[in-house]
């Protein structure tokens, strides 16, 4: 076979390397707002919740039921089925990148919040991870590209991390690749109480490049009833009003739980 001149082809690879690394350097031009058509408003994956290609964080202290309503969150969104009241425009496919639980512990609660909704239990994709965030991005954005995923739930940013949540330097960069994969996301987070108030454990950087964040607390709890009651308020919102609070009931049995929105006592 004939080969190309040894020559030629190192400079004309040294020239494509050249180019690239200019390229990355140079970034992308700026844009005239003023010729840009204007977009269509964003689509939400849950109304007023969760919308396309941005952030949602859900954060609450440890027992507060946010991973259950995060999870109630992802069958809703890969069936198309209303959320606590909140309308699904269409289904989503949906993955679940999960540091805290296995796929056994998250399998068994999805069954049980389809069983509540009186569903068959929708395709879910679940991914195991254990390496921080943007060492597993080039794995992690193929799968998202291959499946054709619109919605990841990532559980939880703690462990996503891979270090002290205090440390903006570790944080900021799960934001971009969270951003770099153009999907809706949601984020479960864990809680902390400062003098300013109550936000996401850590840097302040958590909450500053979420578009929307909602705390979960518990209430109460009957355990003789297998009720947790939690009240969800949405603690920041990009663009309009905060959405009101939201009380809700989640009743656990053996097999099945169900959730339902009550009026705050």
């Amino acid at each position: 076979a004939e080969e190309f001149p040894s020559e030629p082809w190192r400079e004309m690879l040294r020239q494509l390397v050249f180019m690239v690394v200019e390229s990355e350097r140079q970034g992308t031009p700026p844009i005239d707002m003023a010729v840009m058509e204007e977009p269509p408003d964003i689509p939400w994956v849950i109304r007023e919740w969760i919308a396309d290609r941005l952030v949602t964080g859900m954060f609450g202290m440890g027992g507060s039921g946010k991973t259950y309503l995060a999870l109630l969150a992802v069958v809703c969104a890969a069936a198309a089925h209303p959320f606590l009241g909140a309308a699904v425009p269409s289904a989503r496919k949906v993955l679940v990148a999960d540091y805290e639980n296995d796929s056994q512990t998250t399998r068994r609660r999805l069954g049980m919040i389809a069983r509540g909704m009186g569903i068959d239990l929708p395709s879910i994709l679940y991914l195991r991870l254990d390496n921080p965030l943007v060492d597993v991005e080039e794995r992690l954005t193929q799968i998202v590209e291959r499946a054709g995923i619109g919605f990841v739930m990532l559980d939880s940013m703690a462990l996503a991390s891979g270090g002290s949540q205090n440390k903006d330097e570790l944080i900021i960069p799960v934001y971009g690749v969270l951003r770099r994969l153009a999907v809706a996301s949601l984020v479960i987070d864990h809680e902390a109480k400062t003098s300013e108030g109550e936000f996401q454990i850590g840097t302040i950087f958590k909450h500053n490049l979420s578009r929307f964040t909602f705390q979960v607390k518990a209430t109460k709890q009957r355990e003789d009833a297998g009720d947790l009651f939690m009240l969800i308020t949405n603690r920041k919102v990009n663009d309009g009003a905060p959405t009101r609070p939201l009380a809700v009931k989640a009743t656990f049995t053996k097999s099945v739980v169900t959730f339902k929105t009550i009026r705050p006592e």
